[in-house]
C-alpha cells in the first residue's frame, strides 16, 4: 500500500520539497517507487495531485506511461462506449480505478476490474457492460458501493436515484441493490447516512434547473431564473449562476434579484382625490383634474 510517508522518502531525488517540485519531476518523483498494481500508482498519484493540485494533468500523464505493461484489464480505454471524451476533462480518474467521461452525447463512468470485483452485489448496468455506468442512474451503485470514499451529500443522492429507480414488481439489478442496503451493515450505515443528511437539510431549498432571464428587465449578468423546491414545495427565483445547492429561506430571499417596478405601469390614486376601482375613478375625484 502506497503512503504520503513512501513518497516523501522519494521526493528529495528529485526535489527539496514538495513546494520545489516541478511539473516535469512528477513523472521520475512517480517512476521512484515499484508497485505491485495499478491501483498502488493511481494512489501515490492521487497523494502527489493533493499536495500539488495544478499537476494533475502531469500526474495523470505519468500514470498513463508508467503503466504499460501492467495487467491491461486495469487501464482505462481512451474512448468510452458514448463517444470520445470531449474538453479537458472529458476523461478523468475521480477516484482510483473510477474514470469519468463526458462527451458530446451521454456519458457515464468506467470502472477498473479490480472495482468491479469489490463491488458487493451483482449490478447489470443500463449499457449492458459490467465495466460502464451511466451518469444519471448507474452512478448511484458505485457511490453506494464504495461509500467510504464519497461524502454524505453524494451518498444522499445516490439512494435517492436507489428509490427512484426501485420497483417492487419488476426484478431487476436495483433489488440486490436492495437486499444489499437491507442486510448488511455497510449497506444499512449507506441508509443511515443519507437519512441524516436529509434530515439536516429538510428546511432548506434545494437548487434545481434553471432557465434564461429576459434581458430586458435589467437582471445582472450571470443571473439565471432557477428552480427550488423543498419537499413539495417549489419556488423560483432570479439568482446567480453559482448560487449554492442548499438555501435556507433568508439566505434566499437576500440571494434574489427583483426588477424595479415600472411608474408607468402604477397608479396612485391618491393623485385623483378618489378611489381606482380598476376602471375609472370614483365620483369624489377632484373634479378639476
Amino acid at each position: 500500500m502506497v503512503t504520503k510517508d513512501c513518497l516523501n522518502r522519494v521526493l528529495p531525488v528529485v526535489a527539496d520539497s514538495w513546494e520545489k517540485l516541478r511539473k516535469c519531476d512528477v513523472y521520475r518523483l512517480l517512476g521512484q517507487i515499484q508497485y505491485d498494481s495499478l491501483e498502488s500508482l493511481r494512489i501515490a498519484g492521487s497523494l502527489v495531485t493533493k499536495e500539488r493540485p495544478e499537476y494533475a494533468q502531469a500526474v495523470q500523464d505519468a500514470i498513463d506511461e508508467l503503466c504499460d505493461g501492467m495487467e491491461p484489464e486495469e487501464r482505462c480505454p481512451p474512448v468510452s462506449i458514448w463517444g470520445p471524451p470531449e474538453g479537458f476533462d472529458g476523461r478523468k480518474e475521480v477516484k482510483p480505478g473510477i474514470w469519468r467521461f463526458m462527451t458530446a452525447g451521454h456519458g457515464g463512468y468506467w470502472i477498473s476490474e479490480s472495482r468491479l470485483k469489490a463491488i458487493p452485489f451483482d449490478f447489470e448496468p443500463f449499457a449492458g457492460n459490467d465495466r460502464w455506468y451511466e451518469e444519471d442512474c448507474d452512478i448511484a451503485v458505485i457511490v453506494l458501493a464504495f461509500a467510504d470514499e464519497y461524502d454524505d451529500q453524494d451518498v444522499y443522492f445516490a439512494f435517492g436515484t436507489f428509490k427512484h429507480q426501485f420497483t417492487p414488481d419488476e426484478p431487476d439489478s436495483w433489488h440486490n441493490v436492495r437486499d444489499w442496503l437491507k442486510d448488511t451493515p455497510e449497506g444499512r450505515e449507506c441508509v443511515a447516512r443519507a437519512s441524516a443528511f436529509g434530515l439536516a437539510q429538510q428546511h432548506k431549498w434545494q437548487r434545481g434547473g434553471s432557465c434564461s432571464v429576459d434581458r430586458n428587465l435589467g437582471a445582472p449578468r450571470g443571473y439565471t431564473n432557477m428552480q427550488f423546491h423543498r419537499g413539495r414545495e417549489r419556488r423560483s427565483a432570479i439568482v446567480s449562476w453559482d448560487t449554492p445547492l442548499w438555501v435556507t429561506t433568508e439566505e434566499l430571499d437576500a440571494m434574489e434579484w427583483k426588477p424595479a417596478p415600472n411608474p408607468a405601469e402604477s397608479f396612485n390614486e391618491a393623485d385623483c382625490g378618489g378611489a381606482f376601482d380598476g376602471v375609472s375613478v370614483t365620483p369624489d375625484a377632484d373634479p378639476g383634474l
